[in-house]
């Protein structure tokens, strides 16, 4: 596997970020709303296979 070096944190990488903001700002609602749907899809594929594994666990009484 090849180590990637990591980038320091610069006055550049910042000033990006923020023109990013910047882009997002009039769509606020609607980013606040796809990152709660992108959590909820998150948390339900998670939850799925323990779920699966209580009933399959339930079914077998030892």
């Amino acid at each position: 596997m090849v180590e990637v070096p990591k980038k320091k944190i610069t006055f550049k990488g910042l000033k990006n970020s923020f023109r990013l903001y910047r882009y997002i700002k009039p769509f606020r609602v609607e980013y606040a709303w796809g990152m709660f749907f992108l959590l909820g899809s998150s948390l339900a594929s998670l939850a799925f296979p323990k779920l699966l594994g209580e009933l399959v666990s339930s079914g077998n009484p030892e």
